[in-house]
């Protein structure tokens, strides 16, 4: 099961280095000729510097790929992200217990014993891990 997951996971990093990532390279590669911010539109962002930390660069994707875009006139940067590269793999973070423990959740909340609830819910209902899993960068270029 293992090794199917990793070749699935590297068939998605495949198909993300041979076609996305140049696509994506050549769509922010566009630039005016002029040089300048066209003033007529109201969408267009325009910076003059490339950024130079994480959270200056601009995002885009949708949820499972994605990029930060750093900028460049010379030279473009960017650091691509694929959802199947997550650090310490796929995991489920349903709660088991958490079916179970609800009725007795919602009968503490209705008898105004909050704080007793909010620790069933705690150790019970919520996820596991609380928070995601961080994803690693396919690409910095």
């Amino acid at each position: 099961m293992a090794k199917a997951q990793n070749t699935i996971e590297m068939g998605n990093l495949f198909i993300l280095l041979k076609w996305v990532a140049p696509a994506l390279t050549a769509a922010l590669s566009a630039t005016t000729t002029t040089g300048a911010p066209a003033a007529d539109n109201p969408n267009l962002l325009w910076y003059d510097k490339p950024a130079a930390r994480w959270v200056e660069a601009l995002p885009a994707g949708n949820g499972r790929l994605s990029a930060m875009v750093f900028g460049g006139a010379s030279q473009k940067r960017l650091q691509l992200n694929e959802g199947t590269l997550w650090a310490g793999g796929p995991y489920d973070p349903v709660n088991p217990e958490a079916k179970e423990a609800l009725p007795q959740v919602r009968q503490l909340v209705n008898e105004a014993k909050y704080r007793e609830a909010a620790k069933l819910i705690s150790a019970k209902v919520m996820a596991s891990p609380l928070g995601q899993m961080p994803y690693q960068r396919v690409l910095s270029q």
